[in-house]
């Protein structure tokens, strides 16, 4: 009886029930993998977010590589980053997620103890709410009244009525907004203004990826903390912001 392969992946198209609209797009997919080892032995996940511009090939051809060599498995937790072939982010994240999967079953532990790490607490997400009309924004806010958590994605045209209108039909959330790099640094000092009276508690990726020193005058400007994301792609950016 032939055995299973020792490393397989699998591409799963998800198909959202509203459609995702962003600064620079508009979206009704998203496209994972799932990374199954042999006998279920470990799964990881490979999500490929769409400003880093990685080709699925690219992610399935550092899984081949992988495939090649899971003769000889890492059996420890310092032994995985030498294992992992060269490729995306994405694809190599979901092989130690599935390295680290199995190590941890074999010891019989959680990742946060087998990382050594505190018992992670239970937290509140967001709930997500993309761009469209501040009438639409405002009328789905109110039907997720169960979430306390709700960010809003701006960037266009209109911004400020669309934050005011969820405002209003939620005064009780706690909001954050995202950009996605969606302003200049002249409008996002402009939107300061309106923001600071609307109580938000975050300001996420006002600016272009790589104006990492505006990043931080901006965060002069404010005291509403200033989170960045698409600016955070390397170790390189982290020391740049």
């Amino acid at each position: 009886m032939k055995s299973a392969p020792a490393l397989t992946w699998e591409s799963i198209s998800l198909k959202l029930i509203n459609p995702f609209a962003l600064s620079y797009g508009t979206t009704d997919t998203r496209q994972a993998f799932w990374i199954r080892l042999a006998n279920d032995e470990g799964w990881g996940e490979g999500t490929i977010p769409p400003y880093y511009g990685v080709e699925p090939t690219a992610m399935i051809d550092c899984w081949r590589q992988a495939a090649e060599q899971t003769a000889s498995l890492p059996e420890t937790i310092e032994a995985i980053p030498a294992w992992i072939p060269k490729g995306p982010a994405p694809a190599r994240c979901a092989l130690e997620l599935a390295l680290l999967d199995r190590i941890g079953k074999r010891a019989g532990q959680p990742l946060y103890q087998l990382l050594n790490l505190p018992r992670p607490p239970v937290l509140a997400t967001c709930f997500t709410i993309s761009i469209d009309t501040p009438q639409a924004m405002a009328k789905m806010a109110k039907q997720i009244a169960d979430y306390p958590n709700i960010k809003l994605k701006l960037g266009s045209d209109d911004d400020r009525s669309r934050v005011a209108a969820v405002r209003e039909a939620r005064p009780d959330a706690r909001m954050v907004v995202d950009a996605n790099a969606g302003w200049q640094f002249d409008e996002a000092i402009e939107n300061l203004r309106w923001l600071e009276t609307l109580n938000i508690e975050l300001i996420e990726q006002p600016l272009a990826k790589d104006q990492h020193a505006a990043m931080g005058e901006f965060h002069k400007r404010t005291s509403i903390p200033i989170v960045a994301d698409e600016s955070v792609q390397t170790p390189e950016d982290v020391e740049k912001l």
